[in-house]
């Protein structure tokens, strides 16, 4: 199952897709919000032989369709795999698979069977969240199936040992259509960086929310990485993760500072009659210290904490 996370970010990018193209041909009023209705089925075998692992599952959408894909790998290796349909009823699937192996020669059929229940009182998950100013909510119910009389076969000879799990989930998919859609975030700009014993220093996301790493210049394959750090305070102290080549080793005292050193600059990056792109840019200098494995590190940078407005006038995007 998805994390919340991944729901958000596939979801968000349906809405916004499945908005503008709702939009785009209309006049510059908000349409109708749009409610999509699902209802799936998903089953995954597979068997391990020593270090080969074979895999083959089957869906079922009332929307897309029916899919089926089926994959062999020994030792994390492709060997052999194809992709087809699957026939279901409501109680059995079965499917039937051109197989190609690494080199795309056709190498034979694999075929699955089994029968299908519900066996769990469903669970439902409910996610309601905002892409800019479109609203979305995503509402489902997931029910585990239990899966038996399984038969799997490659090439005419039964695979043994096969496990099978699946769910089933009912649900819906709600988003608004506004006649504009306008969009924040932040990010972070860095220049004029002066370092000592510091490469590659690198800062990501925003002045309350950001991740700081760089290289050791006096030590091959030796960097460090930070928390989330919240700077809105003005100054941080703990420790940062050291790594090597093989990996996180360790930590070492470290410290940031973000001391604003300037006005708020705002500037329209673009504008257009149906695009504007307008950022507001607050001047920090920003200061990292760290240890290392030989001697400290630091580094000193102008730094701007960029809040970007986009918006865009999806009734003005027709032809």
């Amino acid at each position: 199952m998805q994390s919340f996370s991944t729901v958000r970010r596939v979801l968000a990018a349906l809405a916004v897709t499945l908005v503008a193209g709702t939009m785009f041909s209309q006049s510059a009023q908000a349409a109708a919000p749009t409610k999509i209705r699902d209802k799936t089925f998903s089953i995954g075998c597979q068997v391990e032989d020593g270090g080969t692992r074979t895999q083959f599952a089957v869906g079922r959408s009332e929307l897309a369709g029916t899919d089926a894909h089926f994959q062999v790998h020994t030792d994390g290796f492709f060997q052999l795999g194809g992709e087809g349909v699957s026939d279901w009823t409501d109680s059995t699937v079965r499917a039937s698979v051109e197989i190609s192996d690494a080199d795309g020669k056709r190498a034979g059929t694999a075929y699955l069977s089994a029968t299908y229940r519900v066996s769990s009182v469903g669970d439902r998950e409910l996610n309601r969240f905002k892409d800019g100013n479109i609203r979305v909510v995503e509402d489902h119910t997931v029910s585990q199936l239990a899966v038996t009389d399984v038969v799997l076969m490659v090439n005419d000879k039964q695979v043994p040992g096969v496990t099978c799990e699946g769910n089933a989930v009912d649900g819906y998919l709600f988003f608004t259509a506004p006649s504009s859609y306008v969009v924040r975030g932040n990010f972070l700009v860095a220049e004029n960086c002066a370092t000592e014993n510091m490469s590659d220093l690198f800062f990501q996301g925003s002045i309350d929310a950001m991740a700081v790493n760089f290289d050791y210049a006096d030590s091959a394959d030796a960097s460090a990485f930070s928390q989330e750090l919240d700077l809105s305070g003005g100054s941080w102290t703990g420790e940062f993760t050291y790594t090597n080549g093989d990996g996180p080793v360790g930590q070492v005292d470290a410290s940031v500072s973000a001391v604003p050193n300037g006005s708020i600059i705002h500037d329209w990056v673009e504008k257009s009659g149906v695009f504007t792109a307008r950022w507001a840019m607050t001047p920090y200098l920003l200061t990292v210290t760290a240890d290392g494995p030989v001697s400290a590190a630091s580094g000193t940078c102008q730094v701007y904490d960029i809040d970007e407005t986009i918006h865009v006038k999806t009734g003005k995007l027709a032809g």
